[in-house]
């Protein structure tokens, strides 16, 4: 697996990824609730400024692109989406963990999550700690979110 910085060719993966793994979400989520999130990422507008204004990392197995991670300038982790058919295979892993390794380059101190209910899992086991558990509305949907906090120094 290559993690790497994304580049600009990449947009169009980077929305394939994240429809493919926000509808493989499965029973978690209602249809509402999932149409609700992917209108966030639907034209390509939002993913030139997410390039603009966040370091971005994308995994790749067999040149494929099977997953990407974005951390914004407060040291934030904005986004973690793994493509389903390599979902639980390490690439989130991977990509958390080179999204730190930026986070600790640039001397943050902190790297910040708001994390759904599929990634608090993973971000618990790989040394964030729970700050606090809410509800989140997406374009009139509710979401169980959390934040989450790593120390890096």
């Amino acid at each position: 697996m290559i993690v790497k910085k994304a580049e600009a060719s990449e947009l169009q993966a980077l929305r394939s990824v994240f429809v493919l793994a926000v509808e493989g979400t499965g029973s978690a989520y209602t249809p509402g609730q999932r149409a609700a999130w992917v209108s966030v990422g639907a034209g390509l507008s939002f993913w030139e400024e997410l390039m603009r204004r966040e370091y971005v990392a994308v995994a790749y197995e067999l040149e494929q692109l099977c997953g990407f991670a974005s951390m914004n300038q407060r040291g934030d982790l904005s986004m973690l989406y793994v493509h389903p058919e390599f979902q639980r295979k390490g690439v989130g892993s991977r990509l958390i963990q080179h999204i730190v390794d930026h986070a600790t380059e640039e001397a943050y101190a902190h790297l910040r999550a708001d994390a759904s209910i599929f990634l608090k899992p993973l971000l618990l086991r790989l040394g964030f700690e729970l700050i606090e558990d809410y509800q989140k509305e997406v374009r009139g949907q509710s979401f169980h979110n959390a934040i989450l906090m790593r120390d890096l120094i």
